[in-house]
């Protein structure tokens, strides 16, 4: 297995070209054996990745949330990819869940 590392991959990204970059890389990485870890602030990168991920299966997406406190504290959350469509469903914006 490998791991591929972007941060901010959708920066200068137009919105409706991370469907097409959700639905190439999504299926290259698992035929590849490889884990791809995105950093974004964009819930429509968020929505199109997950959208992506539901045709190829209930696992393959989980959302990391990192929230630094004034304190210096860091805390985290992980969202599976359920927990994302249920949420992302109702309306809530997951960079505000913490």
């Amino acid at each position: 297995q490998s791991g591929l590392l972007v941060e901010e991959f959708d920066c200068f990204q137009h919105p409706e070209s991370l469907a097409a970059l959700a639905g190439i890389l999504i299926p290259l990485a698992q035929g590849n054996q490889t884990q791809v870890f995105l950093t974004t602030h964009s819930m429509e990168a968020v929505a199109c990745f997950a959208q992506a991920a539901k045709a190829h299966g209930p696992d393959v997406l989980r959302v990391f949330q990192f929230d630094l406190a004034n304190d210096g504290r860091l805390s985290t959350a992980t969202l599976s990819q359920e927990d994302v469509e249920v949420l992302a469903a109702g309306g809530v914006d997951l960079r505000r869940t913490r």
